[in-house]
């Protein structure tokens, strides 16, 4: 924006939609550290090698009470895994480094 240009101007609804944008962006970023968390706290067990539900369902089996709410950011309604969360920060770090070589 120069000097010249005219001062913007926003609609109610832009700054709905502005709102809307902003608390979503928020969320995931919420969602985002909860999943981090999980993957970093040994509490659960190890986690190379492991999609998040994998390593969710094994800490069940395990008898350990991993949190509800990192499954239900793990898989949709219908209870299938969500590819887009699936791989651990661990195994994301890791493939990155093989990548390189």
């Amino acid at each position: 924006m120069t000097q010249n240009d005219p001062p913007m101007s926003f609609t109610k609804t832009d700054l709905k939609v502005a709102q809307v944008i902003a608390k979503e962006n928020e969320r995931i970023k919420d969602e985002q550290q909860t999943l981090r968390e999980f993957d970093l706290n040994g509490k659960w067990g190890p986690a190379v090698g492991l999609t998040r539900l994998e390593r969710w369902k094994r800490a069940i089996d395990l008898g350990l009470s991993p949190p509800k709410n990192v499954y239900h950011l793990l898989v949709d309604n219908n209870g299938n895994e969500l590819e887009a969360v699936a791989t651990n920060v661990l195994d994301e770090a890791l493939q990155s480094i093989s990548a390189r070589k």
